[in-house]
């Protein structure tokens, strides 16, 4: 018996994506992650860390999860490692960089997560006959931050909300594209989008540097959230030309 609808949601190298002939091969980032314990943080702060030495091509992160412990991680793409193993960059970050080891130091690690997430945004087909792609099987991650458990969750609910129709009779699975296209499409494209331009910034400290000057912490958060912000528009062309300078050696934006 052939199941009327199936629901993907096995991840980024999802088996069901492949048996439907949905997959593609893209870009992915990598991530590790340390879950650390006795840490001098404050727990009502979300950081961000950007800087060729801190995450070459990414950004590590401190995100509480109580008065003294927090998750800490890094995330990158395999082109910016250059032969350097990942967790080698996420320990001399939390050794070394000159705001974060004061924060860390004494810390202990008591959980270890790695994962390796979709850089490049949602595939042209999401949906073929009976299977239906959610979450980072269909590549719904925010190509800005790398950020995809909002998305995930809107994508689980549409594709339940799809099959259920579809199989009593009240839809047809072919809803489901034009669903997730009106829920979260223009701000994955965009997310990719901007990412190009950043792309142009990350060997650079310099540019990054210039590129986070331009931006206002409310364009920040829109640029994070998959809008183009009028500053990124003009620090493109501004990047494009300063591009072709020698990069800068120093440790970067915080």
């Amino acid at each position: 018996m052939e199941a009327q609808a199936i629901i993907g949601a096995d991840g980024p190298s999802s088996a069901t994506a492949r048996g439907a002939n949905l997959a593609r091969r893209q870009e992915a980032g990598v991530c590790i992650e340390y879950e650390m314990a006795a840490v001098n943080i404050d727990p009502g702060a979300a950081e961000m860390y950007f800087g060729t030495k801190a995450a070459p091509g990414g950004y590590a992160w401190i995100i509480p999860l109580g008065e003294d412990v927090a998750n800490v991680g890094v995330g990158t793409r395999p082109a910016y490692l250059h032969g350097r193993r990942i967790h080698d960059i996420l320990d001399s970050f939390i050794a070394d960089h000159r705001i974060a080891k004061d924060k860390l130091r004494g810390g202990k690690v008591t959980a270890v997560m790695r994962g390796v997430v979709p850089a490049g945004g949602m595939p042209p087909a999401i949906q073929r006959g009976n299977v239906l792609l959610a979450g980072d099987a269909a590549g719904m991650v925010m190509a800005t931050s790398g950020g995809g458990i909002p998305l995930a969750m809107v994508g689980g609910a549409l594709a339940g909300e799809v099959a259920a129709r579809a199989v009593s009779g009240d839809g047809s699975l072919t809803d489901y594209t034009l669903r997730i296209a009106e829920a979260m499409g223009r701000e994955l494209k965009n997310s990719v989008r901007i990412r190009e331009v950043v792309d142009r910034t990350l060997r650079s400290d310099r540019l990054m540097d210039g590129l986070f000057a331009m931006l206002p912490a409310d364009q920040m958060k829109a640029t994070m959230r998959g809008q183009i912000p009028k500053a990124l528009e003009r620090a493109q062309d501004i990047i494009k030309k300063r591009s072709t300078t020698p990069s800068g050696s120093g440790e970067g934006s915080e």
